[in-house]
């Protein structure tokens, strides 16, 4: 079981548009009494420059890993790969 969260994640398109979340993304400021600054909400096309978009579940939504920048998520992959290649040669 564990080989394939690493598997699933290493075969992932990571990019802006295709962010990582565990449930709707929900962000309606009009819900809550204070005001929501615009940059904190996640926006699918004005995060562009999103390598590792991983979205927070609770309200309002935004980038978890925002600052992941391209070195870091190749950095990140590799080790998703070496981890599928340790658990593989455990089973």
């Amino acid at each position: 079981m564990l080989d394939t969260f690493f598997r699933f994640y290493r075969s992932r398109k990571w990019q802006y548009d295709n962010p990582i979340h565990l449930g709707e993304i929900k962000n309606d400021p009009n819900i809550v009494a204070f005001p929501i600054e615009d940059p904190l909400l996640f926006y699918t096309p004005n995060c562009r420059g999103d390598f590792f978009p991983i979205i927070t579940p609770a309200f309002p939504s935004m980038n978890a890993t925002y600052n992941v920048s391209l070195t870091t998520r190749n950095i990140m992959i590799t080790e998703i790969e070496k981890a599928l290649e340790i658990t593989k040669h455990i089973m």
